[in-house]
């Protein structure tokens, strides 16, 4: 619309003015005026965008209607419980995992410090410790060594060298046994007869 031409370079009074409106427009429509001083114009790029937004907008709320159909006459209270035993035995599941790895780890380390104390036999020395008490502690290296030594000093005979026992030996006080027979020098028939019998030698007829 044309306002220039629209006053006809005259000054109009205002039902002059806007009686001429009603014909300004396009096609010979009538014009409306805007008040624009609030900022309540807008323009057509923007009226556009909007009108997209407002419309996908729109499809989300009807997908959101759909799903929410399909969930009518659903026990929502038993799935909500599905889930919660769900999360619980996960849960359970990784508890148990992690009482596994850290059940494995003690175990190496008791072996490694029994060992470490020259243990004669880690079942038995670890079935004279107090193994609930030191899995329990903050402080579980310093603990055990400090039960080993303990151990060590009321029960040495758990602990020491590994190494094989030697066959005992009876010993003659004394006097020559070279034909298992007689002997002087003190000699002691008792003695004379395990040695005999120790090296294998039979009296002849």
């Amino acid at each position: 619309m044309d306002i220039k031409a629209l006053f006809g370079g005259t000054a109009l009074t205002f039902d002059q003015f806007s009686e001429r409106l009603k014909t300004a427009g396009k096609d010979g429509a009538e014009a409306k005026l805007v008040d624009l001083s609030d900022g309540g114009y807008v323009g057509k790029d923007k009226f556009s965008t909007l009108e997209s937004d407002r419309d996908n907008l729109k499809r989300q709320l009807a997908t959101v209607q759909e799903s929410l159909k399909k969930l009518e006459g659903a026990d929502v209270d038993g799935l909500s419980q599905q889930v919660a035993d769900l999360q619980k035995k996960i849960d359970d599941q990784e508890a148990a995992h992690q009482d596994q790895i850290a059940e494995r780890d003690f175990s190496v380390a008791l072996d490694g410090a029994i060992r470490g104390a020259n243990g004669k036999s880690t079942k038995a020395v670890a079935a004279m410790l107090d193994l609930d008490s030191i899995r329990k502690s903050n402080n579980q290296q310093s603990d055990l060594a400090a039960a080993l030594k303990a151990l060590a000093e009321s029960d040495p005979y758990l602990f020491g060298d590994n190494a094989p026992e030697t066959p005992a030996r009876v010993l003659n006080s004394g006097g020559s046994h070279e034909d298992g027979s007689g002997g002087g020098g003190g000699g002691n028939g008792t003695n004379q007869a395990m040695n005999a019998l120790i090296r294998g030698d039979t009296k002849g007829d």
